[in-house]
């Protein structure tokens, strides 16, 4: 687990880029975990028997940006998506972006559901009431089928935790 976590958090090395890192790991029987914003840090971590990608792997995100995600989450953590986009401030696309790999999973709500969240969430200040329901339309969306959840992940991450897209 050390090593591969290692080499997910170095620095680009040839070709073997982190996807290649994660497909071996993931065929040697390594757990990988997906990107979380309750969860990860800035660089992957080993929990458990897994190793958990760390939010420096969002491209869309940046180290400044994941500087300010776990500076607002160690002050208290994220209770709900509302809460995320309110006290991170983060841009549009990177909003977006989180939430087409995943990222807000923990908050019991699928990437479909988390993006049109995020559109609605994103033009609201912290004291405008609401007063449509963020979630109104959302059980009107498909669910993703695997082919979209490895698209959205090679998208956003340059790399998927699921099966791999030949398969």
């Amino acid at each position: 687990l050390e090593f591969y976590c290692a080499l997910l958090n170095a620095q680009p090395m040839g070709f073997y880029t982190p996807a290649s890192i994660v497909y071996e790991a993931m065929r040697k029987g390594v757990e990988i975990k997906n990107v979380c914003i309750v969860n990860s840090d800035k660089d992957c971590t080993i929990e458990g028997n897994a190793i958990r990608l760390g939010l420096s792997h969002v491209l869309s995100l940046g180290s400044v940006a994941a500087e300010r995600v776990l500076a607002e989450r160690l002050n208290s953590p994220f209770s709900t998506l509302k809460d995320f986009i309110l006290r991170t401030a983060l841009s549009k696309h990177q909003f977006e972006q989180l939430a087409q790999v995943g990222a807000f999973d923990c908050f019991g709500v699928s990437r479909r559901e988390a993006l049109w969240q995020v559109l609605s969430l994103v033009r609201q200040s912290g004291y405008e009431l609401e007063l449509v329901s963020a979630s109104a339309g959302s059980e009107l969306l498909p669910s993703m089928r695997p082919i979209d959840i490895v698209q959205s992940d090679i998208f956003g991450l340059s790399l998927s935790t699921g099966p791999h897209p030949m398969a």
